[in-house]
């Protein structure tokens, strides 16, 4: 490994581990809605399963901006604005412009969705989100259905998943997307399938 090489992944390691320290630090004290686990085991459980992927299907991104130290950091991060009140200043300062850029992209705006509505919120920032950002949304949405969730938000997945299918060149699915969802839609279908189905029958 040439020395250069040995920096950049140095350089690499080092964000991730300032990400998910934290990450720790600002979700201290939370927990999940659904599984009362520490909240941070969600971040952190998210950001394994995005570097699984993103080694799996590489090709599928532009490796010279979105490595995947950067992709970790960002997926560590990516409700530190929403649930711990962290200022996108801040995370620039910290982590960098890509990956205050993907974190500020994957954040909600609650007086839009308080203007407009839950689902046509999501469905409208679904269609905008670029591929990496739409990547770590659904690395997060697979990770949240793990966590059994309300049949409330279940049901909005399954409209959300459609939604994506019927959009493929709005959102430029790739790859990686596509085995996302399957996988989404694996685990929709084994764990939740009569329950939905009951829902949509009633």
């Amino acid at each position: 490994m040439s020395v250069s090489s040995f920096r950049y992944h140095i350089n690499g390691a080092l964000l991730v581990l300032s990400a998910l320290v934290f990450a720790i630090s600002k979700h201290r004290g939370q927990t999940r809605k659904f599984s009362k686990l520490p909240f941070v085991f969600h971040p952190i459980t998210a950001c394994v399963t995005a570097c699984l992927y993103y080694a799996k299907y590489r090709n599928e991104f532009d490796s010279s901006i979105i490595t995947i130290y950067i992709l970790a950091a960002a997926t560590l991060l990516h409700d530190v604005i929403e649930e711990c009140n962290v200022c996108s200043e801040e995370l620039n300062r910290r982590f960098g412009e890509i990956v205050t850029c993907l974190i500020l992209k994957l954040t909600n705006d609650e007086a839009e969705i308080a203007r407009i509505g839950k689902q046509l919120y999501t469905d409208v920032k679904l269609a905008e989100l670029g591929p990496v950002a739409l990547f770590i949304k659904l690395v997060d949405i697979l990770s949240n259905i793990r966590d059994n969730p309300a049949l409330k938000y279940l049901v909005r997945i399954q409209h959300n998943y459609h939604h994506l299918l019927e959009h493929t060149k709005t959102n430029r699915l790739n790859l990686a997307h596509y085995a996302i969802l399957r996988e989404i839609h694996r685990v929709l279908s084994r764990t939740h399938h009569r329950t939905l189905s009951l829902y949509y029958a009633a």
